[in-house]
């Protein structure tokens, strides 16, 4: 690139978050444009300080590149992903939605859905569900297959 960027400005489509980089006498250049009030405070602040601690550690170290993804969450942010994770709750072998059938099945008059609205409950949603599913699969949007276990 000839010459110095003195000032700039981009326009892009509507989007919350926008990347530019570039190269500029033999160093990368970048920088985020981004809808801050879409983005909870001092969320689009972490993530840019990760970026670049990524494009640090991509830069100055070449094992970086095989590095896990973890390497990048400030220690705060690790060690909340850690404690959230350290659970001895039982996971059942079920899946999701089996779960909700058969909770459909055994309280269809429990609320399941509340909004500003409307209420729904877990009959009704059910009977949706379905409805969505069926009106899918007739036009070749979704594909059963079921993996062996």
């Amino acid at each position: 690139m000839d010459g110095e960027i003195v000032y700039w400005i981009t326009q892009t489509p509507q989007v919350w978050l926008d990347c530019q980089v570039y190269e500029q006498h033999g160093a990368l250049v970048f920088s985020w444009d981004a809808v801050e009030d879409l983005f909870p405070t001092g969320l689009l602040q972490a993530m840019f300080a990760a970026y670049q601690t990524l494009l640090r550690q991509l830069a100055d170290d070449p094992e970086s590149w095989q590095k896990s993804y973890l390497s990048l969450l400030p220690v705060e942010q690790l060690q909340a992903f850690v404690e959230s994770n350290a659970t001895i709750a039982i996971v059942p072998d079920e899946l999701l939605h089996t779960q909700f059938n058969h909770q459909a099945s055994q309280q269809p008059e429990q609320v399941a859905v509340i909004t500003s609205d409307r209420t729904l409950t877990y009959g009704e949603l059910f009977c949706r569900s379905q409805n969505v599913g069926h009106w899918l699969r007739q036009r070749g949007h979704v594909q059963i297959s079921w993996l062996p276990s």
